[in-house]
This record gives C-alpha cells, structure tokens and sequence, in this order.
C-alpha cells in the first residue's frame, strides 16, 4: 500500500489481509459515494506480529514525526537492547535514550509503558472489551493519546471501527474522497466520518491509500 520507498514496520504483518469484499460491502451502504474509490484501490489491512508491548513502544516513537525518521529511531532502539520487551527497555539508561535520539517525554513513557507491563498493569484482555474502552484504559497513561491507541488497535488488535480523525494523512485524504476546498479540521473530519460507524478502519485505510502513503 503507497508509494514508499522503504517498508515501514506498520506494514510488516505477514498474515492475511483481514478486509474482505464483505467488509468493504457493509462500508459502502452507508457511504455510496464513495464506490469508484475502492474499485481503483486496493485496500487491505495485515495485523502486526510483535508483541503489543513493542507495538506501544513504536507508536510512542512514532508520534509526531514522520514514519521515516521514526524507523530510525526503532532501529536504533533495537540495536541498543536486541529484544523489545518491558524488561530491557525498563534497563536502559538515559545516555542509552539520547543514543536512540529520543526526548525526554518519549523516553519517560516508554519507562512508563515498561514498569507498568512488568507489574502486569500494561496490556488488556482485549478480545473482552469495545473499542472505545481499550481507548479510555491506554489513553490513562501519560503521554498516550487517542492518535497512538488509534494506530496501536488498527495495526496490532485489526479493529474495524477506528476512524482515525486526528492522523493529519488521513485528514488529507478526506480532502480527495469529498472533494473539499481544503484539508478538514479535526472536528469536520469527525463529522464526515460518522457515518463510517463499525467499519471506520475502512475509511481510514482508503484515506492513507489515496495519499499514497500511510502514518
């Protein structure tokens, strides 16, 4: 999906494209219009196969920088403890994090995330909760937003019904599906959104796709 030059780690699930003809199917009776958009482009969605603690670890990493520069940063982390788990991040030092290149609120969340999954309080049960209480139990910790728990169950739990509103890309991509004047704040995008209901992945995935990009 996109035109990159490189594979960003959010497209490197290696199991099966969960978004079916069916799928796309219950989207479009409620978002007719946009019928051409899936005929030219192919949508599909592999789910990551990393452990949710690292899953959480990128997405923090990757917060408000480019998808490139946060694959360095990944890297370099990876490198620095060669397995991603809440015990080797929770060891690292501060020198280690200025290393990586990671600032002072990425490297306290990421303690934050490692201490929380070593007393076993990090990750939920997720196949017993909706989406929107997986948002509110992650969204608790500081310096986990709405965007981060967003990508986090698209990419790693494969929710349908994430419209991601905040991803500026997304936003972007809106602009080309209704044929706006101009890229929709985040409250109209919410607007144009809502009738995307449990199949808002969907829309999500087409907007990236239009972009020719994804994060």
């Amino acid at each position: 999906m996109g035109n990159l030059d490189y594979t960003p780690f959010y497209l490197k699930g290696n199991g099966p494209n969960i978004i079916n003809i069916n799928m796309i199917n219950e989207f479009l009776k409620n978002n007719g219009e946009l019928k051409l958009f899936f005929e030219n482009n192919d949508i599909e969605l592999k789910v990551l196969n990393i452990s949710y603690f690292e899953s959480l670890c990128y997405w923090v990493i990757g917060q408000q920088i480019s998808g490139k520069v946060a694959e360095i940063f990944i890297e370099r982390l990876q490198n620095e403890v060669k397995i991603i788990n809440s015990k080797n991040v929770s060891e690292l030092t501060i020198d280690q994090f200025k290393e990586i290149g990671l600032n002072n609120s990425k490297r306290e969340t990421l303690l934050r995330l490692a201490n929380l999954d070593l007393e076993n309080r990090l990750i939920l049960d997720h196949s017993k909760y909706d989406s929107e209480h997986i948002l509110k139990h992650y969204t608790k910790i500081k310096g986990i937003g709405p965007w981060t728990v967003n990508m986090f169950m698209i990419f790693s739990l494969g929710r349908l019904d994430v419209s991601a509103a905040l991803d500026l890309v997304v936003r972007k991509g809106l602009k080309i599906l209704y044929n706006l004047s101009e890229v929709p704040d985040i409250k109209n995008a919410k607007m144009l959104m809502r009738t995307w209901g449990e199949f808002g992945t969907i829309g999500t995935l087409l907007c990236w796709r239009l972009m020719g990009e994804q994060i």
